[in-house]
């Protein structure tokens, strides 16, 4: 992350996030807001030192409590680091399909990577290509086992009458097993 001048971070936008919780001790005002202008210089001070924790605590568990801001503070960290051999639109994609499928963006930069180095690869597809095959692939195993974990005995008999011939497959078998009680009885 670039870091900013000191003197161009925004004051007001400081004093607003203390105000809304980032500072337990409104009272205190001045010393959170210069924690947060010069935390570099402020923490070599040991009057400061609480002031800047506090703050960060509270950055941290916002951070934490909240999946949307967790994954685009992850997303933007993973930005920074993207790896060379990716394209930034193959980069763009990827955090899309990330955030959409929330599965964290190292594992599916690990599977793309894995397809790139894929010596297997066919002749008619261009590296990139088989490893957003794969990578897509993943994807759809990774919901098809969400979807069924979620599922239920219930689900699973609704849906078996939708399935073609499962109706009169559930038909031979009860006849077969009628024919069956009935020899036995």
């Amino acid at each position: 992350m670039k870091r900013l001048n000191e003197a161009y971070r925004p004051l007001d936008k400081i004093t607003w996030l203390i105000r809304s919780g980032l500072g337990a001790d409104q009272s205190r005002m001045t010393y959170y807001q210069q924690a947060m202008t010069a935390p570099q210089r402020t923490v070599q001070q040991l009057a400061f030192r609480g002031y800047v924790a506090e703050v960060l605590d509270n950055l941290v568990d916002w951070i934490f409590s909240d999946q949307v801001a967790y994954q685009r503070l992850a997303q933007y960290l993973l930005s920074r680091n993207r790896p060379a051999r990716l394209t930034s639109k193959a980069w763009e994609s990827m955090s899309a399909k990330a955030f959409k499928t929330k599965i964290p963006l190292q594992k599916l930069v690990e599977v793309y990577e894995k397809g790139l180095n894929d010596p297997k690869k066919p002749m008619h597809l261009t590296p990139e290509q088989y490893a957003f095959n794969g990578l897509n692939h993943y994807i759809a195993e990774q919901s098809s086992v969400d979807k069924r974990q979620e599922g239920t005995t219930d689900l699973s008999d609704t849906y078996k009458d939708d399935t073609p011939g499962e109706k009169r497959k559930r038909k031979v078998i009860e006849n077969i097993k009628k024919a069956a009680r009935g020899r036995n009885q």
